[in-house]
C-alpha cells in the first residue's frame, strides 16, 4: 500500500487514419487514487501526461468524471493520425490491496 504504479495508454491504428480518440478508464477508488500532474503553463491539475506521437493531436479532455472514472480524449483538425505508439502516461497510488473474493480464475 502507498506504492505508485505508472501506466500508459497506447494506440495502434493498424494503418487506418483516425481523427479522434477517447479513452474511459474505470478504477476502484477504494484501491486506486489518480495522481494529478500540474500543467506549469496554466497551473491546472490533470491525471494524464500527453505524448505527441509526431502529430498535432490536440487534447480536448484530460480529467476525471468522478472518483472512479478517468477520461482522455484527443482530436486532429489538420492531418489524421496513422500508426502506433504511446499517447499518454498516468500514475495511480495504491491505497489498498484488493481481496480475491470475486476472482473466478
Amino acid at each position: 500500500m502507498g506504492d505508485t504504479i505508472e501506466l500508459f495508454i497506447g494506440i495502434d491504428t493498424e494503418g487506418e487514419s483516425i481523427v479522434a480518440y477517447t479513452y474511459f478508464l474505470n478504477i476502484d477508488p477504494y484501491i486506486f487514487q489518480p495522481i494529478f500532474v500540474e500543467d506549469e503553463s496554466t497551473g491546472s491539475l490533470f491525471p494524464f501526461i500527453p505524448v505527441n506521437m509526431d502529430s498535432s493531436m490536440q487534447t480536448i479532455q484530460n480529467d476525471t468524471l468522478d472518483e472512479s472514472q478517468l477520461v482522455y480524449s484527443s482530436w486532429e483538425a489538420v492531418e489524421p493520425l496513422v500508426g502506433e505508439g504511446v499517447v499518454a502516461y498516468f500514475s495511480l497510488k495504491v491505497n489498498a490491496i484488493p481481496t480475491n473474493e470475486n476472482y473466478r480464475g
